[in-house]
């Protein structure tokens, strides 16, 4: 007995096609290479990452750059900003990572080529000014972790707590080894 399935492979749109995509439906070069490099290959998130993609990640690097400095009543006050609906947590977290991502190949390479968000190169460098690669490594792999748990039903505040407890670590001065 044979089955009518068929099997269908789908895979990931190449970055140059749906930067080419995004350009024609009138997104800037600079804005359609970059929105095409954080899309994952999928055309739909693409096309909201360049309709209000770039907002959120602007506030996203700024919370960021709170972070790094912040007392410990602006890290709360940066968690309940954070804490949102199911759908906009996840597309933050991607976020943060992708940030963490670009600060973890500045750190590592100083290469502006590499990043995913060249147009902010230079917030990328300030924020990693005084970081080490180990604590920006362990950064991500807790964003990665945290994703997972969050898909699991943790508590959404708690996670953000710890999320932001830990950028913070990650981001503050190198400490001395001894």
């Amino acid at each position: 007995m044979l089955s009518r399935c068929q099997h269908l492979s789908f895979q990931a749109v190449p970055a140059e096609d749906i930067a080419a995509y995004l350009r024609e439906h009138g997104c800037q070069e600079e804005q359609a290479a970059i929105v095409a490099a954080v899309s994952g290959g999928i055309p739909g998130r693409a096309l909201l990452w360049a309709e209000g993609g770039y907002q959120l990640r602007d506030q996203v690097i700024h919370c960021l750059e709170d972070l790094k400095h912040a007392s410990p009543g602006k890290v709360w006050d940066t968690v309940a900003l954070l804490n949102q609906e199911r759908e906009q947590i996840l597309i933050t977290l991607e976020l943060i990572a992708h940030v963490v991502r670009d600060c973890l190949v500045w750190k590592a390479t100083g290469n502006r080529e590499l990043l995913l968000y060249k147009d902010c190169t230079a917030r990328i460098a300030a924020l990693t000014e005084k970081a080490a690669l180990d604590g920006l490594l362990a950064m991500y792999k807790e964003l990665t972790a945290a994703r997972q748990m969050f898909l699991g039903n943790a508590n959404s505040r708690l996670l953000w707590e710890k999320i932001c407890l830990r950028i913070q670590d990650a981001l503050a001065e190198q400490k001395e080894s001894c």
